[in-house]
């Protein structure tokens, strides 16, 4: 399935491995702009490569973002969005609420759920205007001078009613 916000803008699809060598260049400059990821994984694209399902947003045949979602294996209800991350030369353009809205909608998942380190400004704004609200802060030791805290966000989706209920 791929999705396409308007003429102009980004196509949405599935990644597929030979993006990730693309996704590993675009997250390479996250990381010097944002510190994004706070720990700079010894093999990026084997640190994308953990996650159960992904997409990449793509301008003219340029990978420019990446989102991953797994599915709990405790309550398939529950998603956790994970490994977001836009090009810095196309911030602005809504690509990261594109990618955000399809990793939260993945599988039944009625919770989605996702962590981001203190030093994430951007991203907790993003997250705020998409709905999501703050749900906990976790005290990290990982985060050198950079970060001191995880911060969990959640949103809540498809909530169904008992139809015996009230």
């Amino acid at each position: 399935m791929n999705l396409r916000a308007d003429a102009r803008g980004p196509i949405i699809r599935p990644r597929v491995s030979s993006d990730m060598a693309e996704c590993a260049e675009v997250l390479r400059a996250v990381h010097l702009r944002d510190s994004y990821p706070v720990n700079w994984p010894a093999d990026a694209e084997s640190w994308l490569a953990e996650v159960e399902s992904a997409w990449v947003a793509e301008i003219d045949g340029r990978v420019v973002g990446h989102v991953a979602a797994t599915i709990s294996d405790d309550d398939a209800r529950v998603v956790t969005v994970e490994r977001l991350f836009v090009a810095p030369s196309v911030n602005g353009r809504g690509i990261g609420a594109l990618l955000l809205d399809v990793a939260a909608a993945h599988g039944d998942a009625e919770l989605a759920l996702l962590a981001v380190a203190d030093n994430g400004h951007h991203a907790q704004r993003l997250y705020r205007e998409r709905g999501w609200s703050l749900r906990s802060r976790t005290p990290i030791t990982w985060g050198g001078s950079d970060a001191s805290s995880l911060l969990w966000y959640e949103l809540r989706r498809n909530v169904r009613e008992d139809p015996g209920s009230g």
